[in-house]
């Protein structure tokens, strides 16, 4: 559920690429209510199957590396002539 108050959306957009890539069910927050969280939740826990499919596309769109390799660009930055 992404923060819907995040500046541009982009809580939403990441939350969507996700979704489309088959790794998320997105409830936006104006959709969640107790009823609709519960379904989700519901419908998820009762397909082993989706939820299998789900963790292995979320294991492809994962970037493990991601918080290292923007050290390298922050650092190279750095380290650029203005």
């Amino acid at each position: 559920m992404p923060f819907a108050g995040a500046t541009h959306g982009h809580q939403e957009a990441n939350a969507r690429a996700l979704e489309a890539d088959g790794a998320a069910v997105v409830l936006t927050e104006a959709q969640a209510t107790e009823e609709s969280l519960g379904d989700a939740i519901a419908a998820l826990l009762a397909d082993p199957a989706r939820l299998a499919a789900m963790g292995e596309a979320a294991r492809k769109s994962a970037q493990p590396d991601a918080a290292a390799r923007l050290c390298e660009i922050v650092f190279e930055a750095e380290e650029s002539p203005s």
